[in-house]
């Protein structure tokens, strides 16, 4: 299995080739195998892509080429604060926190712009669809999937910068 992450720099031409062409990108290599929708997400105003895999990593933009996350150093931070079984993420650009879904116990994590510590969590995050966080008001939005009188349906849930209700 591949896993690599190609990481495109600026001024791809339209038909680029990531598997044949080889000017234009990096690799990131032990990316992970369990990259999909949400995993990824792109810090500009900070230069870093923030990577969900089995746990967080925040990759500097500027990454060499042929860069490991396994055994590079200087241009990736591991979240080190603990088990994270790290599913989906949300940049919150405002002040470069993420959002993520800790997949195992299923909940929802805010981890600081450092990648180093928890500032909060959401108990009872199952089954999450999708995740976005508001640029405006730091909040964040999670679309989850439920059973309401044997049917299933999707919930919209909207939780605060501190992890607390939005009025």
């Amino acid at each position: 299995t591949d896993r690599t992450l190609k990481v495109l720099v600026n001024g791809v031409a339209d038909g680029y080739d990531v598997a044949l062409q080889k000017s234009a990108h990096r690799l990131v290599r032990d990316a992970g195998q369990r990259l999909g929708p949400g995993s990824l997400a792109i810090d500009s105003r900070r230069g870093v892509l923030w990577l969900a895999r089995d746990t967080t990593y925040q990759v500097l933009t500027s990454v060499p080429a042929n860069y490991s996350l396994s055994t590079g150093t200087g241009s990736h931070v591991a979240y080190s604060g603990g088990s994270l079984d790290a599913r989906q993420l949300a940049l919150n650009p405002a002040d470069g926190s993420v959002f993520v879904h800790d997949g195992y116990p299923a909940k929802l994590v805010r981890l600081d712009a450092a990648n180093t510590s928890k500032v909060f969590e959401v108990a009872g995050v199952t089954q999450l669809l999708a995740l976005a966080a508001n640029e405006v008001d730091g909040s964040v939005w999670l679309g989850v999937q439920s059973q309401v009188s044997g049917r299933q349906t999707t919930e919209l849930v909207h939780v605060g910068n501190d992890g607390g209700e939005v009025a």
